[in-house]
């Protein structure tokens, strides 16, 4: 499925159920990397990254966009 679809999905979704494509365990996970303001594992460093994947074309989520990439980036120079 492409990017673009899975968004239209998503957002038919989230209209109709209230969910989309996240389910809540996801959503609460990425809040709680959000609240302590690191990555820390590989398995946060990939639900991120799937965050970014899904909202990176929404202009109403670019400062969430731009926080996860940060906290991405930080990550990474970590690694090397």
């Amino acid at each position: 499925m492409s990017e673009s679809d899975r968004n239209k999905l998503n957002e038919i979704l989230e209209t109709k159920f209230g969910s989309g494509l996240n389910d809540e365990a996801e959503k609460k996970g990425i809040n709680q990397i959000l609240k302590k303001g690191k990555v820390t594992t590989e398995d946060e460093y990939r639900l991120l990254l799937n965050r970014i994947e899904e909202i990176h074309t929404d202009p109403l989520k670019k400062e969430e966009v731009e926080r996860i990439n940060l906290l991405l980036i930080e990550y990474h120079k970590k690694q090397k």
